[in-house]
């Protein structure tokens, strides 16, 4: 008997589809006609996914610039698709703060999405542990950071809510933050617009030691050591890399090396936005990233270089007799009409480029 794991990319609720969206609905919302992908989930177990978004409720959504908050219509149209199970560590995970963060939770729940990475209260175990089949596989989600540099306000009161890589834990004052991330960024931007460059670029994923964090490092440690102990397969989700790069930096190597070592079986990434490599490494399974698997060809950070209109349904096949690991894919892609509404399906036709990367 085989068990059959299928992994998506981000999921993702951006401007041009969401105004799309409310047009078909009438106001409404109308998510109806984005996914048509449960053909390639047709023989999995279980469908797993990165909800790169919250669900903070209201009526005012994507408010800001790079700020998720989606109306719940996504929520269950993200069910309907196939979607069992996600991870909600990513860096959009407190765009809508704490309160935010506990209602993106509940409403995946009421839509019977399990997911892992978050928590509204302190608990002992931060992983998901399934049985599916015969065999038992935990589910553990990891981020390297959250937005608005939130961060460096209370370290460690973020870490009982989110399951974070790095940053070292160390207070600055507001006017420093302020100066990093609003002035300093803005700078820069400006900059770029007068030289006539582009503002948006792909992002280098280097490595530095400030962002391991010693402490929360020792905690995902012991936690992948629990996992390990109630499971007979360890299944990291991981949020991390340079956005728009084909190829994996030091960062990505580093974290999934360390993983490897401390005994994850699957490490998934997610967060680059484009497709970059998997490796079987004697037998475990590394996909570096799969890609966006719900984001609008338009959307205004794209870089379209890297093809991120491509995606990875990632299946990993467990076979229950000798716990042998293989893997396949399917390509995706998302395409929008005149009104920008995105429709995600199986490729047509693969780049050579996308080829490349998952030979």
């Amino acid at each position: 008997m085989m068990v059959r794991l299928t992994f998506v990319g981000d999921i993702a609720l951006d401007k041009p589809l969401l105004k799309a969206a409310k047009a078909r609905g009438n106001g409404k919302y109308d998510f109806s006609g984005v996914f048509h992908t449960r053909d390639v989930f047709s023989e999995s177990d279980l469908v797993i996914g990165n909800m790169e978004t919250c669900f903070g409720g209201g009526r005012r959504f994507n408010r800001k610039p790079y700020h998720y908050n989606s109306p719940d219509s996504f929520c269950r149209a993200v069910r309907n698709a196939g979607i069992d199970l996600v991870s909600t560590a990513n860096n959009h995970c407190l765009d809508e703060g704490i309160n935010g963060l506990a209602r993106t939770n509940r409403l995946l729940e009421e839509c019977g999405i399990q997911h892992t990475g978050t928590y509204s209260e302190e608990t002992a175990d931060r992983f998901l542990v399934k049985e599916i089949g015969g065999l038992k596989i935990a589910f553990y989600s990891l981020t390297y950071s959250v937005n608005k540099g939130m961060e460096s306000l209370a370290c460690d009161d973020l870490y009982r809510n989110v399951n974070l890589i790095g940053f070292n834990g160390k207070p600055t004052s507001w006017l420093k933050r302020y100066y990093r991330y609003v002035i300093k960024s803005g700078i820069k931007e400006i900059s770029r617009k007068m030289k006539k460059q582009s503002t948006i670029f792909a992002r280098q994923d280097s490595f530095h030691e400030e962002k391991i964090n010693k402490t929360w490092m020792k905690d995902i440690e012991n936690q992948i050591l629990r996992a390990k102990a109630q499971s007979d397969f360890l299944v990291v989700l991981l949020h991390i890399g340079g956005q728009f790069v084909p190829e994996p930096g030091d960062y990505s190597k580093y974290m999934m090396d360390k993983l490897c070592s401390l005994g994850a079986d699957i490490v998934v990434g997610n967060h680059p936005h484009t497709i970059q490599r998997i490796e079987n490494r004697k037998g475990k399974i590394v996909a570096y990233s799969l890609g966006g698997y719900c984001m609008s060809v338009s959307g205004e950070y794209l870089v379209h270089d890297c093809l991120p209109e491509y995606s990875l349904a990632l299946h990993v096949d467990i076979d229950e007799h000798t716990k042998a690991l293989s893997s396949s894919v399917d390509v995706l892609k998302g395409t929008e009409d005149r009104s920008h509404y995105l429709t995600v399906k199986r490729a047509d036709e693969i780049p050579q480029e996308i080829l490349a990367r998952i030979s």
